[in-house]
């Protein structure tokens, strides 16, 4: 008996992906937020950080994740990762243009920092999820938990 191999001829066309329609289909279903701990992280950036405290968010979708990082001023106050980034909670199981229209809707209320950073991990998330040849390229071990553990001082996962 022979097997038989069912071959696609080169000229069939390939089948349409709409991507579009996909980001609009596809909700986030996680957030995480990490502060990371400046004593930690090489010497010389804390003469660049000042008083400021510096973390990444991340947003991902049927796991796939967009990310950004923040830095913003602390003045001598405690950060609170957790008062600071629950407001993103209002993005979770939304689709990606939802949650972008909602950060638009908030700016006044959250603050640049909080929007300028929810818009940047979502155009990163969207990036990441139109083009999966880069994202298997590219961001292997550039979101590694337990490095990100390792170099943070707070966590706050939704």
């Amino acid at each position: 008996m022979e097997e038989e191999l069912i071959l696609q001829k080169v000229s069939d066309p390939l089948p349409e992906i709409n991507i579009e329609q996909d980001l609009a289909e596809c909700t986030i279903d996680h957030i995480e937020a990490y502060q990371f701990d400046t004593k930690k992280i090489a010497s010389g950036i804390t003469d660049i950080i000042g008083n400021r405290t510096c973390g990444l968010l991340i947003i991902s979708s049927r796991n796939v994740s967009g990310s950004a990082e923040y830095f913003i001023p602390t003045e001598n106050r405690r950060f609170d990762i957790i008062q600071w980034a629950k407001v993103f909670m209002e993005l979770k199981g939304r689709t990606i243009p939802v949650a972008l229209e909602i950060v638009e809707k908030e700016n006044k209320c959250w603050g640049p920092a909080r929007t300028n950073l929810a818009k940047a991990s979502l155009m990163d998330l969207a990036s990441e999820m139109r083009n999966p040849v880069m994202r298997q390229e590219c961001k292997k071990n550039r979101l590694d938990r337990a490095v990100l553990f390792d170099y943070s001082q707070a966590y706050f996962s939704f």
